[in-house]
């Protein structure tokens, strides 16, 4: 019976451990990658590690544009909010 109590208390100490990295997820930062014919501006992007980020793709072009990163897609963690 007492092992429940603690363990959800245990839950709410962890998550207040980390406020910062809740809040982080609620106000990601947007980053705009534009899509015209052959060219992608900006051409290189840096992301700070533990900060969280929208990437938004917007193709201005007339043909349609592919975004492949192998890499980048193993580093990263998505998330869908």
């Amino acid at each position: 019976m007492i092992r429940a109590p603690l363990s959800i208390l245990a839950i709410v100490g962890l998550l207040a451990l980390f406020p910062s990295a809740w809040a982080q997820e609620r106000k990601a930062e947007t980053v705009i990658v534009v899509g015209t014919d052959y060219v992608f501006t900006p051409n290189h992007l840096v992301f700070r590690v533990g900060s969280a980020y929208r990437l938004r793709f917007e193709n201005r072009g007339k043909d349609l544009h592919e975004f492949t990163a192998p890499a980048f897609l193993k580093a990263i963690e998505i998330s869908n909010r």
